[in-house]
């Protein structure tokens, strides 16, 4: 089953996490003040492409279809020529012509150049979204003539209800909210994964249990993470060592370990979990020396970690 697909927003109340900009959207439409060229950036798979779908839909009240193009594959000169061509001719079914273009980071600086006059006159009845995941690949010539909304990561805390959500409606499984809030996590802020780890489960077992996902994943037990915090936050060196060496026994990958370790600290500080300011210290300890880490110096530089928590 293809959770990501039958669960896709359809309306801009569907869609999660990026409220500031659903909102000056639909308000636009509302109040006939919507422009005629938009640049959607930000991270894979947090809704650019989907809001970009519902605007086309809102503006045309539910008529035609939006033209989508690959700005991978047409980048050249003749392909924008050809959409500049397509371009003045109306819609024979709806208002508006939106032409949807992904990956437009992609597009050559002779495309942008031959596109440079119809974004900045562009026919009333089109109107353009360009989606990318690297803006700073955008011209700045082409970047002062659109508008902008830089679409950001969603919280660990809204992918675990939006999961929720799916499993609830869908009736068939069961689930422990700490496998949904793990899967948050190793989503990293992106919602389409998030559900494509979920649809991976699934696939496995029915009851979406927390050992299902470290299996299928083949994570570090959370049972195991928590100990090392639980030790480090009574400076308990010599149990969090003992811990530190069972995981090693057991398909060990440090650079897993490291990042599980600042996730769940982290997470705890964002959920305002007791001995905040302790944890904020271990945060940036982990923080700091994972921006050296690598699988090859990982046992080390844990291992420091845990001594600088420590003392």
């Amino acid at each position: 089953m293809d959770l990501a697909l039958k669960y896709r927003p359809k309306t801009f109340d569907d869609v999660i996490g990026q409220d500031f900009i659903t909102n000056i959207l639909s308000k636009q439409i509302k109040t006939k003040t919507h422009k005629n060229a938009y640049l959607f950036c930000g991270a894979h798979g947090c809704g650019k492409t989907t809001c970009a779908r519902i605007f086309s839909n809102e503006i045309n009240h539910g008529e035609g279809q939006p033209i989508e193009i690959d700005g991978a594959s047409n980048n050249g000169v003749d392909n924008i020529r050809a959409l500049i061509e397509d371009a003045q001719q109306s819609s024979i079914d709806c208002d508006y012509k939106v032409y949807i273009i992904d990956e437009a980071h992609m597009i050559t600086t002779a495309g942008w150049n031959a596109a440079l006059k119809l974004i900045e006159e562009p026919p009333l009845h089109c109107v353009f979204i360009f989606c990318t995941t690297n803006p700073e690949k955008i011209p700045n010539t082409i970047l002062s003539r659109v508008q902008r909304f830089d679409f950001g990561k969603i919280s660990n805390n809204l992918i675990t209800a939006r999961l929720k959500y799916i499993l609830d409606n869908e009736h068939d499984y069961t689930y422990e909210i700490d496998a949904l809030n793990k899967l948050a996590i190793l989503s990293q802020g992106h919602m389409r994964d998030a559900i494509k780890l979920l649809d991976s489960c699934i696939d496995v077992d029915d009851n979406v249990s927390l050992d299902l996902v470290e299996s299928t994943f083949g994570l570090i037990k959370q049972e195991s993470i928590n100990k090392i915090i639980d030790c480090l936050m009574v400076k308990n060196f010599d149990e969090c060592i003992k811990e530190y060496e069972h995981c090693q026994l057991k398909s060990f990958d440090g650079i897993k370990l490291f990042d599980a370790i600042l996730s769940n600290i982290l997470d705890k500080i964002i959920n305002n979990a007791s001995n905040e300011q302790l944890r904020k210290n271990m945060c940036n300890i982990f923080y700091e020396n994972r921006k050296i880490a690598n699988k090859d110096n990982a046992d080390t530089i844990l291992k420091y970690c845990f001594i600088k928590c420590c003392e």
